[in-house]
């Protein structure tokens, strides 16, 4: 089982265009309960469409190393804080690009919410 956690994390690590896309959109949650399931399932059962009896409810085995659990990371999580940080990003950095986003998606302290972007939906 250590080898399938490893192989698990690796993926969600490495995958640098499932990183970049949830640095940017927030991704549909039936889609990231899927990817999770997937995930567990093969944890436990080696099988992506095979659910199997879990020793371990899925929060604890998302909680670090250091606290004794599994150490994976939730997808889920992950989406919520790029998308956190893209927000916090956009309303305090000073960078021209920055400016043109505030610009463009706030009048004053409120978001614009009519006007359409693939991005701006997920702040």
């Amino acid at each position: 089982m250590a080898g399938r956690i490893c192989l698990v994390n690796s993926i969600v690590n490495i995958a640098s265009f499932l990183v970049h896309s949830m640095l940017v959109y927030r991704w549909p949650c039936s889609l990231l309960d899927q990817i999770e399931r997937a995930m567990r399932n093969y944890i436990w059962t080696g099988n992506v469409d095979k659910a199997g009896f879990y020793t371990v409810s899925w929060a604890k085995a998302c909680a670090s190393k250091d606290e004794g659990c599994l150490g994976i990371r939730s997808i889920k999580l992950m989406n919520e804080a790029f998308l956190h940080k893209l927000a916090w990003t956009v309303l305090t950095d000073n960078e021209a690009a920055m400016g043109f986003v505030r610009a463009r998606f706030w009048k004053g302290s409120v978001a614009r919410a009519h006007i359409l972007s693939s991005v701006w939906g997920g702040l």
